[in-house]
């Protein structure tokens, strides 16, 4: 840029900023797009993939297709990410458990109040149907057992019980009912729920992209690249040599340079005289 003649006329100067600022603006917009595309593609994945795991975890597609419908219905309206529902209702099935609606939303109310994630509640419930009670302990339940019995302390009040999972979850779901009543409504209402809401939403779309032909095409192209790198191991060879030789050439040029800086400061020095 001549910055001479850009401050002796303002109208080059509109020009040379004008021309910067478009630059800047298409940079902007192909990063802007670059990340949209991967974040897209990743939901894509990410969905397939828990619909894959549901199918085994379920046992049959009819199965996880049900379970995914709760798992996306429960995720849009609460804070919680996609991530720990689906974790939450992996670990619930791995209880021997089998998650509702209204399960989900008792065990929620718990996570919203104690301001943790979902599947952590979820591996405390999990854990206590092993005999393993210190995840509750952190939710400010202290449970001691005594044969095949246990009593539950929950804010100084003793609950007492058989030990099994049932009656595991039937106490802790009469917590989140009782004691923790509205949490989640209470958080989806904040910034917070809004974001994430808006987040959940934004993920529904690019699957609705991904199941409108997106994905299958993205999978072909996948494959097909797949088959092309393992034919052509020959090529990767080329490519190594003469990205070899190239970087040699830069190695030398950078070498000629040092050793001949005095001389090339004094050609310039006679040049600019």
């Amino acid at each position: 840029i001549d910055v001479d003649g850009i401050f002796s006329c303002p109208h080059s100067m509109e020009g040379q900023i004008g021309k910067l600022t478009t630059l800047a603006g298409g940079l902007v917009a192909a990063l802007g797009f670059q990340q949209i595309a991967s974040s897209t593609i990743n939901t894509i994945r990410t969905f397939e993939d828990l619909g894959a795991t549901l199918v085994t975890v379920q046992g049959s597609a009819h199965a996880a297709a049900q379970a995914m419908d709760l798992i996306r219905e429960f995720t849009a309206g609460t804070t919680f990410q996609l991530d720990e529902v689906s974790n939450a209702f992996i670990t619930f099935r791995n209880a021997g458990l089998n998650p509702t609606k209204d399960m989900m939303t008792d065990l929620g109310n718990i996570a919203a109040g104690m301001g943790v994630r979902f599947d952590t509640v979820a591996q405390a419930v999990f854990n206590a149907t092993t005999g393993e009670f210190e995840m509750l302990k952190r939710l400010g339940i202290k449970v001691k057992k005594e044969g095949d019995n246990i009593t539950a302390i929950f804010r100084g009040v003793e609950t007492e019980m058989k030990f099994n999972t049932e009656n595991i979850l039937n106490f802790l779901q009469q917590i989140g009912e009782d004691e923790f009543a509205g949490a989640l409504e209470a958080r989806a209402k904040t910034l917070t729920g809004a974001f994430s809401n808006l987040k959940d939403q934004v993920q529904e779309f690019q699957v609705a992209i991904g199941d409108g032909g997106l994905r299958p095409a993205l999978t072909e192209i996948a494959r097909e690249t797949t088959k092309f790198v393992k034919a052509n191991s020959d090529l990767a060879v080329e490519i190594g040599f003469k990205a070899t030789q190239a970087v040699y050439l830069l190695r030398d040029g950078t070498q000629f340079l040092i050793q001949n800086m005095d001389t090339l400061r004094g050609v310039m020095g006679a040049l600019i005289a």
